[in-house]
């Protein structure tokens, strides 16, 4: 069993650079990840990366600033992967 298998982490801002590389980081040790960012296609990219190699993730692109988002987001992820356990404030 991996480490974070069953964790669900959501990392702000991780469609490129540092984000990106703490949520592949956290599918590689088993989490699932959502990946936020407000570029749909880097967004994608990081999460088809994270899929290919065999980890679950979904994407959410918007500004954490919204609250309305916010709060579509964890609806969304709450009904796709379960209640988000890590969270990285990266954005």
């Amino acid at each position: 069993m991996k480490p974070l298998q069953g964790n669900v982490a959501l990392v702000t801002g991780s469609s490129r650079g540092i984000g990106a590389a703490i949520a592949k980081h956290f599918a590689e040790l088993g989490a699932s990840v959502v990946v936020h960012g407000r570029d749909t296609v880097a967004i994608e990219a990081v999460r088809s990366s994270i899929d290919r190699a065999g980890g679950k993730s979904v994407g959410v692109a918007g500004d954490v600033t919204s609250f309305a988002l916010i709060e579509r987001m964890r609806a969304e992820v709450e009904s796709r992967l379960g209640p988000v356990n890590i969270l990285v404030a990266n954005a």
